[in-house]
């Protein structure tokens, strides 16, 4: 097949296309769960991620997992998505799945902001 190089192009792009509206392949296995609480520093509703000053994140033993710092985690849920916003001290779960290390957190609880508390 002799194609133009913008013939090509075209091609190139169509694939593109049909493979993102395919979504990506996740493979199934275990997932962990830990406990996050922190501040959300960012909040991109276009990329769901939100950077996050977090502290020790736990498992379900008190163990931690992670020590204390900032960085971006995924927001998949609806529910979650509606409550994120700049500024925001949040309590949520974080996910962890070993077997490919896609992490994610879910059940986000806003609390109340520090000035708040007594």
């Amino acid at each position: 097949m002799n194609l133009s190089r913008g013939n090509f192009l075209a091609v190139l792009a169509g694939a593109a296309v049909t493979l993102s509206c395919a979504g990506p392949v996740k493979p199934a296995g275990p997932t962990d769960r830990y406990e996050l609480n922190g501040e959300v520093l960012r909040w991109d509703p276009a990329s769901r991620l939100a950077l996050v000053r977090h502290e020790d994140i736990k498992n379900a033993e008190g163990k931690v997992w992670m020590a204390a710092m900032t960085m971006e985690f995924p927001v998949r849920e609806t529910a979650d998505i509606a409550k994120m916003k700049t500024g925001l001290r949040i309590k949520a779960a974080l996910f962890q799945r070993p077997k490919d290390f896609d992490y994610w957190i879910a059940d986000v609880q806003v609390l109340p902001a520090a000035s708040d508390q007594p």
